[in-house]
Order: C-alpha cells, then structure tokens, then sequence
C-alpha cells in the first residue's frame, strides 16, 4: 500500500475515533448528573437539588432545611410555596438557625403565605439578630417605626418564648 493510502486510511481512522469521543461525550453529558446537593446547586441544576434535598436519608438538619426552604420560598427548582417554605424554615429556626429565623421575619412582614404580623415579624427578626443576621437590625428598625409600644412588648415576650424553645430543643437534641 502505498503513502498516501496510508495516510487516508490513518486519518479516516482519526476522524473515527474523534467522531466516537465526542459522541461518547454527548451521551455522558446526559447521563452523568450532579451527585451531590451543592454540585447540583452550583450547576444551577435546582429540580435536583430539590430532589436530593428532600429524599435525603440523614437525620434532618437545619441547614438542609433551610437550603430547601429557600429554593421553595424562591421558586428554583420547584414551584413557589411559601407555606413549605414557611413550615421548612420554623423546623429549622426552631433547631437554632438564625438564616431560617430571619426569613421567617420576612414572611411575617411582607405576609407571604400568612396574613400579616408585625409582632411575630419583630420577635423573628429579634432573634435572628442576636444570632448574628445583621440585615434583621434594618427590619427591626422599620417595624419599630410603626409598632405601638404594646405590639413592640409583646414581640419582645414572643422572642423570649421562643427562645426558650428553642434552647430547650437544642440541649434536648445534643443529650
């Protein structure tokens, strides 16, 4: 054979194997999905995050909870519900989780899913802030300017409550 055929034929084969790479490579593409919760949130894959999330076989956890809150509260990968949403962030925020106590606040505020409560809003927002959620201060500020003094003790005595449910749950978990 001479030279020429050779190199023909040498890159006829070439062209083949590239041409089964790439095709190897689609169809991988389409079966090879994120494993884990955050690979799935990172590659913006939320329908799977979701899923992940809420078949998760370990014990529940309050930042699962509040990772699954989120995407229902803000409709990614799963239609918006601010009543799971809200359900998913009281489990958390009750196991101490100041994000899901703040987010809390805000449903009560803005009255989603919920009719409005400013004292509920403000004994969340109360809480979150002294777990370090410094945007709950700028809440508490502006609830404040439109609360009556009774309504702001009443969000005080509902914050002390809580707490005290929530301490009482968190020594209660690590016995």
């Amino acid at each position: 054979m001479s030279g020429r055929k050779q190199r023909q034929r040498l890159l006829g084969y070439c062209a083949l194997f590239l041409f089964s790479v790439v095709l190897l490579a689609v169809i991988l593409s389409g079966l090879m999905r994120p494993k884990t919760i955050m690979d799935s949130m990172a590659q913006g894959d939320y329908e799977r995050a979701v899923a992940l999330l809420e078949q998760s076989s370990s014990p529940e956890s309050a930042s699962r909870l509040l990772m699954l809150g989120n995407l229902y509260y803000t409709g990614l990968g799963a239609r918006q519900n601010f009543s799971k949403a809200r359900e998913l962030f009281t489990r958390s925020a009750f196991m101490g989780n100041s994000s899901s106590q703040y987010n809390l606040g805000l449903i009560y505020h803005h009255g989603l899913g919920v009719e409005k409560d400013g004292v509920q809003a403000a004994a969340w927002f109360l809480l979150s802030d002294s777990g370090d959620v410094p945007a709950a201060e700028t809440y508490l500020r502006i609830l404040s300017g439109s609360m009556n003094p009774n309504s702001i003790q009443q969000a005080q005595q509902l914050k002390v409550s809580l707490a005290k449910t929530i301490e009482e749950g968190v020594n209660f978990r690590s016995k």
